[in-house]
């Protein structure tokens, strides 16, 4: 199944008629084209914020993907109102949990459990490792052990 189909079961065909049909009040029928452009939007932009291809029989995928591709139509129909901005933030929200899920979004995690070590000979040139700044990337420092210390 597709993500364009999954839309077309999930969502009422009136409203799908009135997101794909801006304006024509005598439409009666799904606009596939643009229906078609908002699954293709939703999918890239799936793809750009979990880290993974866009895969409609994956079941955690599928109602991320029908939220972005209502989010898409929804913003093409209306502008960017709060409302909209509300989907979008829902739409954003669900591709991160999706993401975290995955472990596409996790930090990179270090080969070695060993701390850095510098040649105390050789105080000028030591590598610049013991700043505050490192303590955001620091994974886990140890039971016991310093986090603002290499040395433990």
């Amino acid at each position: 199944m597709s993500l364009s189909t999954a839309v077309t079961t999930r969502v009422p065909a009136s409203r799908l008629i009135q997101l794909t049909n801006q304006g024509d009040r005598s439409a009666s029928t799904v606009d596939s084209t643009r229906l078609a452009a908002a699954v293709a939007d939703a999918e890239a932009e799936f793809y750009q914020l979990v880290g993974v291809v866009f895969d409609s029989s994956t079941a955690a995928h599928v109602p991320v993907g029908v939220a972005g591709v209502l989010y898409y139509l929804e913003s093409w129909a209306a502008g960017e109102t709060p409302a909209t901005e509300g989907i979008r933030k829902r739409w954003h929200l669900a591709c991160g949990r999706l993401a975290r899920s995955l472990g596409a979004d996790q930090p990179l995690i270090p080969q070695t459990l060993s701390p850095l070590e510098y040649d105390e000979d050789l105080p000028t040139r030591r590598p610049d490792n013991d700043r505050q700044a490192w303590g955001d990337v620091i994974l886990d420092v140890g039971f016991g052990r310093d986090p603002r210390s290499n040395r433990g």
